[in-house]
């Protein structure tokens, strides 16, 4: 099997909510198996069963581009569009669920290619020569409000609307529309972290590139996030760093 990136460092934590309802594939368990395809989910929906959600969306995208001799932009759209077929299919079988739904953040390996896909507010972050090249842009209700000039960067980040998501990946029939980067002249070196908005509560956009580009080992920078977000944020938090 073709090796992609170093060694996978990532975390997954409920914070101070009850449960858990963030997903990762791989598994933290198997994280060192070095798959084509790396995902961090946000299961939206509480008593709808947002965990279900985000589990199912793992599930369903990696074994889904695993089967695929090659992936590609068409087929990561088609692995979406299976993701809400299969979510149909337990909310059919399972009312009490109506309602759940899960963000994304989604890097796939072809080549030399990388493709990083992005639903909801999930946050995905490339970086060359260890200087930010691409920041995903969230489906938000308050980033919309900065792009219209209705508020600042500044004042989103204590907004009382600063959860709401405009895009999710639900039970309706083919509505989610992935934004996806091509990065088409990767470099060994090129790092990449994906995460949960609940890291996004621990630091702002700036601190946490900071860290990402900071001298110490890729591992410290993980157990660093990870540590800041079990002081400060109150949602579920998860993240996943690799190098190239």
């Amino acid at each position: 099997m073709k090796t992609y990136y170093s060694q996978l460092y990532g975390f997954s934590e409920k914070g101070q909510r009850s449960n858990n309802e963030d997903c990762v594939y791989p598994s933290l368990n198997t994280a060192a198996v070095n798959p084509q395809v790396v995902i961090v989910c946000d299961g939206v929906g509480g008593a709808e069963k947002g965990e279900i959600a985000s589990s199912i969306a793992c599930a369903t995208l990696s074994k889904f581009l695993h089967s695929h001799a090659e992936i590609s932009p068409q087929v990561i759209e088609m692995g979406v569009k299976h993701i809400e077929d299969e979510l149909n299919k337990f909310i059919s079988k399972n009312p009490y669920s109506e309602g759940m739904a899960t963000t994304m953040a989604l890097a796939a390996f072809q080549d030399d290619w990388v493709f990083l896909v992005h639903v909801g507010d999930s946050r995905m972050f490339y970086f060359k020569n260890n200087e930010l090249h691409y920041m995903s842009e969230d489906h938000s209700l308050v980033n919309e409000m900065v792009h219209k000039g209705i508020i600042s960067s500044d004042e989103a980040l204590s907004h009382p609307k600063r959860n709401v998501i405009t895009r999710a990946i639900s039970g309706r029939q083919h509505q989610a529309e992935a934004d996806i980067k091509v990065i088409d002249k990767t470099q060994k070196g090129d790092l990449i972290f994906l995460c949960s908005d609940g890291v996004l509560e621990s630091f702002t956009s700036e601190e946490l590139c900071g860290v990402l580009t900071s001298a110490i080992s890729d591992q410290e920078k993980c157990l660093s996030i990870k540590s800041k977000c079990q002081m400060n944020s109150k949602d579920n938090y998860s993240g996943y760093l690799l190098r190239l």
